[in-house]
């Protein structure tokens, strides 16, 4: 089967039957604006306070790359981390790149360290 020959009733057709069609709505994003967040991400941990989300991307403001988070349970629990490097005024998380998120329930660093 050529892919590229497909007509447009053979792939609705085809998304039925793996229980994809045209009726399926898109889920909300579980993430809320005004939320502070920590984000695990293939390359990079992010921290901040979601802004806006727009479709996959996050904006987050009072956000840094956390370098280092020491010992996680202490780090969820605490708020306390090693290494953290300020990101200026807001960064932007693509979360097709997250592996987890989780809530910030501690004051966002201000400080590089």
């Amino acid at each position: 089967m050529d892919i590229n020959k497909l007509t447009i009733g053979e792939v609705k057709e085809i998304a039925k039957m793996v229980g994809c069609d045209s009726t399926m709505k898109v889920a909300e994003s579980p993430i809320e604006i005004g939320e502070k967040l920590f984000f695990r991400t293939v390359t990079y941990h992010l921290l901040g306070e979601v802004e806006e989300i727009h479709g996959n991307w996050v904006l987050l403001k009072k956000c840094c790359w956390v370098a280092d988070s020491g010992r996680w349970h202490t780090a969820l629990a605490d708020g306390e981390l090693s290494e953290v490097e300020m990101c200026g005024d807001y960064c932007w998380v693509n979360l097709d790149t997250v592996t987890d998120i989780h809530p910030w329930n501690h004051k966002l660093p201000t400080k590089s360290k």
